[in-house]
């Protein structure tokens, strides 16, 4: 992740779609807008992680790009949360100047990289 990452400028990233990944728990996430950088920097660190360590959602040819807004989202919230998702009707942009490799559950921060000016 960090070589993936080196001379990276932050990224601005534009969500305009709530969605949802199907199960129960119910995962509420962000959609982020088609955009040139996060396939590639995907790419590039799939290359050098063997993929049996990654879940299978985020191994190569399979990754949905997203922000998660929500992992445990309870059954008898599960019709408010996908009412939620499917109103949304607004812009959002994030700066993101951190990459963070992650382990979950819990979420915790195996490794983070401040990305540069």
């Amino acid at each position: 992740m960090l070589k993936a990452v080196a001379g990276q400028a932050p990224l601005l990233i534009e969500f305009r779609r709530i969605r949802w990944f199907e199960g129960s728990p119910l995962v509420l996430w962000a959609e982020p807008t088609p955009n040139d950088v996060l396939a590639p920097l995907h790419g590039s660190i799939s290359a050098v992680i063997d993929p049996a360590h990654c879940r299978p959602h985020y191994r190569p040819g399979v990754w949905t790009p997203h922000c998660t807004l929500g992992m445990r989202i309870a059954d008898q919230r599960r019709d408010g949360a996908i009412a939620f998702a499917r109103s949304f009707d607004r812009r959002i942009e994030v700066l993101f100047d951190v990459a963070d490799c992650v382990a979950f559950p819990p979420v915790r921060i195996v490794s983070e990289q401040r990305l540069s000016p």
